[in-house]
């Protein structure tokens, strides 16, 4: 999620991106990036939410895996 840093440091005007797999290491992890437009000038915010992402699933958070960073 990225957005405007407003006055008191949240994000206003917040959107969204999905990720996808970019490059697959070594060590068997996945790295994953987005493209964000930035639509502003100004002081510009980014938070990540990883959640599962699948056909089957009625919710991302039913299977209890969220990783937040900040």
């Amino acid at each position: 999620m990225s957005g405007l840093v407003g006055p008191a440091g949240e994000l206003e005007h917040r959107e969204t991106a999905l990720m996808s797999v970019t490059d697959l290491l070594d060590d068997g992890h996945h790295r994953y990036g987005a493209d964000l437009a930035l639509g502003a000038a100004g002081r510009h915010g980014i938070t990540v939410r990883v959640v599962p992402r699948h056909d089957l699933l009625v919710d991302p958070l039913e299977l209890g895996c969220v990783a937040w960073a900040s």
